[in-house]
């Protein structure tokens, strides 16, 4: 499906990834849900089964794996270290290479 998007559509699907990462809803993602800001990212302790409020890992959850599965996870490590680490493409491609194996193990 990748080859499918423009380089900004991959793009923006990579911030938007990325930005789930760190709890917070995209502005320009559609669909925030009322609260979403307030809300704990997870549930800790108890049973799960329990639950009378939801967490912000319900929502992003599944929302970051379409991503993934949609984009590939190499392109959301790229995001993530050009933006975050401040690396390079070469230095990201680089990093890859080296530990392409490991990465697609846990994907």
């Amino acid at each position: 499906m990748k080859q499918d998007l423009g380089a900004e559509e991959i793009e923006k699907l990579a911030r938007w990834h990325n930005t789930l990462n760190h709890w917070k809803w995209p502005e320009d993602l559609p669909g925030k849900p009322e609260g979403f800001d307030e809300l704990p990212a997870f549930y800790f302790g108890g049973d799960i089964k329990n639950i009378s409020s939801p967490t912000k890992h319900i929502f992003i959850r599944g929302l970051m794996d379409n991503i993934r599965m949609i984009i590939g996870h190499k392109e959301c490590l790229r995001y993530h270290h050009i933006h975050n680490l401040g690396k390079t493409q070469e230095e990201f491609e680089e990093w890859w290479v080296r530990n392409h194996e490991i990465v697609e193990g846990i994907t």
